[in-house]
């Protein structure tokens, strides 16, 4: 990702902007710390990585402004995953500018950086960050109108997002490099395109089930293609029965890769489910199978190295105390006409 140095004098020119009376306006800031092992199966120990990590999480309010803020810093990277200023045009609807998530199935939505807010250690492949090798975009800079409508009990929530989306850098090690905020200049970038729909029978619940669909064409570096169109559409849903929590989501994919004279395209699916088990107060059980098809020479795929298609996953999470989680997660990973296991461990934190 890149570095974006002046991130605290934004934040505090943004604040001091918008919020000069501190009494008059509201706001919390939360720290989501963590301190994650991985190792990999066949590799020695000297081999496993152990990394900690630091979500800033910020957010504030005076009338209709609203101002939200997510600096990420770990021992190799400083970015701000989130900087967007919003208007409450209504208490259901606001329209954000600035960074914000791509509102692609439910995970990228639900969940951000602070990996204490989500059961697992890992993400789905399909939610996985643009550093870490993932497909889609996660972070784009534009316009996004989140709006719900209720009837009864029942919600009806819209997100419509158009904004600058990512440059694939090519190479050994492919990935997606989203514009800076600082240095929006920096490489080429295209229009993304997202819309995202959500029925929740019971607007207190978040008990729901939606569709989005998401258009991109992306610029390609370091390889003998110049554009890449993502088309993505699919279908999410997380549903809690009894003291089972299932969350699932299907992205459907059609890809072009172009250099003007010659086009490859293909098309190809990848999903995943995850069950949490929570009767057993500060245990929570899960496992996620993950699986793709039609991912077997596709151009796209391809160029992406760093994608594993299919995947099985268990884990355990223990909530020692009311703020602070331990995890445990082993996965078996299917990539390359390769199997190979991982395991992670984790110690993740909200604070205050």
């Amino acid at each position: 990702m890149q570095r974006s140095r002046p991130i605290q004098t934004l934040l505090a020119l943004l604040a001091g902007m918008l919020f000069p009376l501190p009494a008059l306006a509201e706001g919390e800031l939360l720290l989501f710390p963590e301190l994650l092992f991985e190792h990999e199966q066949d590799n020695s120990l000297d081999d496993a990585e152990l990394t900690p990590s630091l979500d800033f999480f910020g957010t504030a309010r005076r009338g209709r402004l609203r101002l939200l803020g997510e600096v990420f810093v770990s021992d190799d990277e400083f970015d701000v995953e989130r900087l967007k200023l919003g208007y409450a045009f209504s208490p259901g609807t606001v329209v954000w500018a600035g960074r914000v998530h791509n509102p692609l199935g439910y995970w990228i939505s639900q969940y951000h950086h602070g990996n204490y807010l989500q059961a697992s250690i890992s993400r789905p492949e399909v939610a996985r960050f643009e550093d870490d090798g993932g497909l889609f975009p996660n972070h784009i800079i534009g316009v996004l109108l989140d709006t719900t409508y209720t009837s009864g009990n029942h919600a009806f929530d819209y997100s419509l997002l158009a904004g600058t989306g990512p440059e694939l850098r090519a190479g050994n090690n492919a990935e997606l490099h989203f514009a800076g905020l600082s240095n929006v200049g920096d490489g080429k970038h295209k229009l993304n395109i997202t819309g995202r729909f959500a029925y929740r029978p019971d607007s207190a619940s978040d008990n729901q089930f939606g569709l989005f669909a998401s258009y991109v064409k992306i610029p390609v570096t370091k390889a003998i293609y110049d554009t890449l169109k993502l088309t993505i559409a699919g279908v999410f849903s997380s549903w809690q029965l009894a003291d089972l929590t299932f969350t699932g989501a299907l992205y459907l994919v059609k890809d072009e890769l172009s250099d003007g004279a010659v086009k490859d395209d293909g098309d190809f699916a990848s999903g995943y489910v995850q069950a949490d088990y929570l009767a057993l107060e500060v245990w929570t059980p899960y496992a996620r199978l993950e699986h793709s098809y039609g991912d077997n020479n596709d151009p796209y795929i391809e160029l992406m190295t760093d994608f594993v298609p299919k995947r099985q996953v268990l884990g355990m999470r223990w909530d020692f105390t009311p703020r602070q989680a331990l995890k445990l997660e082993y996965s078996r990973n299917h990539a390359h006409s390769k199997t190979f296991g991982q395991t992670f461990l984790s110690w993740s934190a909200a604070f205050p």
